[in-house]
């Protein structure tokens, strides 16, 4: 059976391209939740309590609760990756942003992997 309706043979092609792009986030949701796991099993990502977790939501960015978790103040991680405190503290709110090297140092300093530190917004 031939459909010769455009309007039809588009809205079936996108269905079809958006059924195959949902299963496709279900596979990359799947693999993100594997890699996860195994970091966590491996123990290079820790792990959290109920109080930690509570504490990293209410917490003003990721960077600001593993930053006091590891017991620095904002003074002693900028001086290890070498940058003024007021702009580790611009990097914590969210009123600056740093560059890829920069995270990618913190992130080492901290022992971490660059992901965990750095918010999604």
């Amino acid at each position: 059976m031939r459909c010769s309706n455009p309007r039809l043979i588009f809205i079936a092609i996108n269905l079809f391209l958006q059924s195959g792009r949902w299963e496709l986030e279900g596979m990359n949701d799947l693999l993100d939740h594997r890699a996860t796991l195994e970091a966590y099993r491996s123990g290079t990502l820790p792990g959290l309590t109920i109080a930690e977790t509570r504490e990293l939501i209410e917490s003003p960015s990721s960077l600001a609760f593993w930053r006091k978790r590891a017991g620095l103040t904002q003074a002693q991680l900028a001086e290890k990756v070498g940058i003024a405190q007021a702009y580790m503290s611009n990097l914590e709110t969210g009123s600056r942003d740093g560059d890829v090297k920069l995270w990618m140092n913190i992130a080492r300093v901290l022992g971490l992997p660059v992901d965990v530190i750095v918010d999604d917004n």
